[in-house]
């Protein structure tokens, strides 16, 4: 029930900044400077739309997981706000710290949510290297199939109630 209903909120969500994103398309000179003439290919937005998605889904899942996990509302309050807050501040920290012109990585296209805000910046710059955005899709693709498992497997052990602390491994380790 609340995967599911998690789920299609991850897509209106990822549907209404795609659509605020190509409302405002015209005037991403402003933000980015005088890079010349901006001309989004059909396929530029369908990458934004996947990256939108997947890195709502991971955010997501892991508020998801960490819900699941905490032993009451407030404790799950306490658990996501500091989460929400660094999840947020990923994309902020990379546009803020590093030059534009700063030579990224293979790997940094690996790291959950930065990865996205760095394919969201060569997508908007048109820098995009087809090859990073597929490390990025499936190595998030990877992180969401585990956070399901793990999801499913500590709503599985919370049914039950713990008679060993050990089986408290059990809701981390699939």
């Amino acid at each position: 029930g609340k995967l599911i209903s998690t789920l299609i909120l991850v897509l209106l969500s990822a549907a209404s900044s795609f659509i605020g994103i190509l409302l405002t398309s015209n005037s991403n000179e402003s933000l980015f400077g005088n890079i010349g003439e901006l001309s989004y290919t059909f396929g530029d937005y369908i990458l934004l739309l996947v990256t939108l998605i997947i890195v709502g889904l991971f955010a997501s899942l892991l508020l998801l997981i960490i819900s699941t996990l905490a032993k009451n509302i407030k404790e799950a309050s306490a658990l996501a706000t500091p989460i929400s807050l660094l999840l947020g501040g990923i994309g902020d920290l990379y546009l803020g710290l590093f030059a534009p012109g700063a030579e990224k990585n293979t790997f940094e296209y690996v790291i959950p949510i930065y990865n996205t805000s760095l394919i969201m910046k060569d997508i908007f710059t048109m820098n995009l290297d087809i090859n990073n955005f597929l490390i990025m899709v499936i190595s998030s693709i990877i992180l969401i199939v585990i956070s399901i498992i793990v999801l499913q497997k500590s709503k599985h052990t919370f049914d039950k109630p713990l008679t060993d602390p050990s089986d408290a491994i059990l809701c981390i380790v699939p």
